[in-house]
């Protein structure tokens, strides 16, 4: 691991989130016709040493919306904490696009279904397609995006990222294979079919602003309050409303850059998109939507992305440690029907702990030395990109510097980004799983 991650051991942040997501077929934006989809997500977080974490507690006090840690501690899973059941229950999700984490922008169909050329995206900047437990009966979009709130505290200052993390933890997104049956009438998992995890995205949007009085006095008279946590940083837009004026930061985590659609991509080229093959090894960089003085269209958000190549199922002697795995839950009572025999596999025999049954991908060290290897296309081919340095975390990339004994709400979301190039006449798989940890350095 890096130098400057040493001290990872004694302040480290770890965030381990299981999230699982159901995808159907997905395609390029001027042609889509499917969306992925989420049937609940499971979400699992937890600290390491002396971070804690803590749930997000919601309040209304004189018509305003306050928010407070819950009870801090190493762990905590979010499909059994209060407050956190609408994961549970969102609707299927679409291809969305954000450069910054606010203003989320889908494509525009007409009637019809084909693209509209004069306004081609919509915008949704009050959070009115996050986290949604059923569509509006004038539906413009097919689904949206994810986002969940928790509370981090550290007992020194220190910088956040995305790490790789070791053993069973660390950070990764990969397709869950789904069972089908084999010639001899068993079962055994699919493999071929893992496009949404090479443009699924996170992203964590961070301010360190002080929150109201409200807020810290109410987290005073709860059974919670610890009284070396004077005050709480954190404050975000509510459901429903525009988006605040506080300055924030919006740290996006790209899995998978090099794995590529294996029916083809559109990539850049100085006559507009081309669709063609894109070999594995290679990196596109994607250009979100976004507003740059009030022009719509694609940004470079390179500088705030951390970047890690391929997570890939381990085989040995030619059988997938997965495959194996799934051989041996087979041989107990399980479920004739292949859906729930997914669940049950996942969810109830492995409880989704699949790190060690994966090489996962390191990271790129520093975000620069990427950005110098593109071309002018924002390309980087396989030998230039296997060239660049790999490390446990991206140097040049933080979530948010943690102040000492203050509590800070971070703002996390999932979604599929429409603009990855690889996000396009997609075979996706039965589901993602996605694991994450964070790690704090104050070197």
């Amino acid at each position: 691991m890096n130098k400057n991650f040493i001290k990872l051991i004694t302040v480290a942040v770890l965030v381990v989130i299981a999230l699982v997501v159901v995808v159907a077929s997905s395609y390029a934006w001027l042609s889509l016709s499917a969306a992925p989809s989420v049937s609940g997500l499971q979400i699992n977080i937890g600290g390491k040493n002396t971070i804690l974490i803590a749930p997000d507690v919601t309040k209304t006090v004189e018509g305003e919306k306050v928010h407070y840690p819950g009870a801090f501690s190493d762990t905590l899973n979010f499909s059994k904490a209060a407050g956190y059941e609408y994961l549970r229950e969102l609707v299927e999700l679409a291809p969305v696009s954000t450069a910054d984490g606010v203003n989320w922008y889908f494509p525009n169909y007409s009637e019809s279904g084909s693209a509209n050329e004069e306004d081609k995206y919509l915008l949704d900047n009050s959070l009115l397609y996050g986290n949604l437990a059923q569509l509006p009966d004038n539906r413009v979009v097919q689904g949206g995006y994810a986002y969940i709130d928790f509370w981090v505290v550290s007992p020194s200052r220190c910088s956040l990222r995305v790490s790789a993390g070791a053993g069973n933890g660390g950070s990764y997104l990969v397709g869950l294979p789904t069972p089908i049956e084999n010639k001899s009438g068993g079962h055994t998992l699919d493999f071929s079919a893992q496009g949404a995890a090479t443009y699924a995205r996170v992203g964590f949007l961070a301010n360190d602003q002080k929150v109201t009085d409200f807020s810290m006095n109410e987290y005073t008279k709860s059974g919670e309050y610890d009284d070396k946590y004077r005050y709480l940083k954190g404050i975000y837009s509510e459901k429903g409303n525009y988006p605040n004026s506080y300055p924030s930061n919006f740290t996006i985590y790209e899995p998978n850059a090099d794995r590529h659609n294996e029916n083809g991509v559109y990539t850049p080229s100085s006559d507009g998109l081309e669709y063609k093959l894109c070999p594995d090894g290679s990196y596109i960089i994607t250009r979100p939507i976004g507003n740059v003085n009030g022009v719509i269209g694609p940004v470079d958000v390179s500088s705030n992305t951390t970047v890690q190549r391929a997570t890939n199922w381990t085989k040995t002697d030619d059988q997938y440690l997965l495959d194996q795995m799934f051989q041996a839950y087979l041989k107990g009572t399980h479920s004739d029907d292949t859906k729930e025999m997914a669940n049950e596999f996942y969810r109830n025999y492995l409880g989704y702990q699949c790190g060690t049954l994966l090489e996962k991908g390191a990271f790129i060290k520093r975000t620069n030395d990427l950005i110098r290897a593109a071309d002018k296309n924002g390309i980087v081919d396989p030998e230039l990109f296997s060239g660049i340095s790999s490390a446990g975390a991206t140097d040049d990339v933080i979530i948010i510097e943690l102040e000492k004994n203050v509590p800070q709400r971070i703002r996390m979301f999932v979604w599929t980004e429409g603009q990855d190039v690889d996000c396009s006449n997609t075979k996706a798989s039965g589901g993602i799983l996605l694991n994450l940890e964070l790690a704090g350095s104050n070197s």
